[in-house]
C-alpha cells in the first residue's frame, strides 16, 4: 500500500520473532542437548530457558535503572 505523506514503515507489521535473550536483550540460538533444550545468547553466551519479548526486557531495563537510581539517592542522603 502507497498513501502520499505517509510512512512504510508504519504501515508495516512488527517483526514476527520479536524475542530476545532476557540477559541482555541480543539475539540468541536455540541448543539442544541430550536431557532438555535451552537457549544461547550470541551476544555473552549465557544459557537460558526461555526467551523473552523485546518490550519486556526494555521495561525490566527501566525498573532496575529506576531502583539502582533510588537506591543512590538513598545512598547519598
Amino acid at each position: 500500500m502507497n498513501i502520499p505523506g505517509y510512512d512504510n514503515w508504519k504501515l508495516a507489521s512488527p517483526p514476527e520473532d520479536s524475542t530476545v535473550s532476557p540477559c541482555c536483550g541480543s539475539e540468541y540460538e536455540e541448543t539442544t542437548s541430550e536431557a532438555f533444550c535451552c537457549y544461547k545468547c550470541y551476544a555473552c553466551q549465557d544459557v537460558f530457558d526461555e526467551p523473552i519479548e523485546q518490550y519486556e526486557y526494555h521495561e525490566q531495563q527501566k525498573e532496575s535503572w529506576a531502583d539502582m537510581m533510588m537506591d543512590e539517592e538513598r545512598l547519598n542522603k
